[in-house]
């Protein structure tokens, strides 16, 4: 009511200004509400561009299974391992980012790969789904001894971006290529990453059960 009240005496200001010619209070007033809605739209996306670029952290499960031991005998290879990144540059969903990511895994539950490297976050096809690439270097422990590994990864999935925390959940499928150096395997693994914080869900369910 007391918009409308106040548009009414817009209005009547605008046509006592300009006289009898009453269309060009109307254009005017027309003109400014939609420059007004305009400027309310575009209002979150201002806010956005000038909120702070803060790192966003992710610790997520990988499991999975492939192929190793390509240059000799290809036999199967199932994955189960952790791997987390901190990716910085990032005001919102939309942001390309880049960091440091750590991984630690195991191939066939007979080795244990521990390594690293940069990862780069890149929104092509939605803000919320963006594509991560990352590659690096593990140092692998098998029966046969130690030996270094090239890795190239890239993960697809919702990686939400957490305006109130550094901490942004996960969930996704990868698919990687590992190149072993001397006794190191090569390998080729795909599966799903799924965001540390859902490991806590049984636990708390039984935790309200209990009550």
């Amino acid at each position: 009511m007391f918009i409308v009240s106040g548009l009414q005496r817009v209005r009547t200001e605008l046509i006592g200004l300009f006289g009898g010619r009453g269309w060009v209070p109307l254009f005017l007033l027309g003109a400014f509400l939609v420059e007004a809605g305009a400027l309310a739209e575009d209002a979150p996306r201002a806010l956005e561009l000038r909120a702070p670029m803060k790192p966003q952290v992710t610790v997520g499960l990988t499991i999975g299974g492939g192929a190793h031991e390509l240059r000799t005998s290809a036999q199967g290879a199932f994955r189960l391992g952790a791997y987390s990144d901190v990716l910085f540059f990032r005001r919102r969903g939309g942001d390309m980012a880049f960091g440091p990511y750590a991984e630690v895994l195991t191939t066939n539950l007979s080795s244990i790969q521990v390594g690293g490297g940069v990862a780069w976050l890149i929104p092509i096809i939605a803000d919320e789904l963006p594509f991560v690439l990352s590659g690096g270097v593990t140092a692998r422990k098998g029966p046969e001894g130690w030996g270094p590994m090239a890795t190239a990864r890239v993960f697809w999935g919702s990686r939400s971006f957490n305006f109130h925390k550094v901490y942004g959940t996960t969930v996704g499928v990868f698919f990687e290529g590992r190149i072993g150096v001397g006794y190191a395997p090569t390998e080729v693994v795909g599966g799903v990453q799924l965001d540390a914080s859902f490991l806590a869900f049984p636990f708390l369910l039984v935790a309200s059960a209990t009550k």
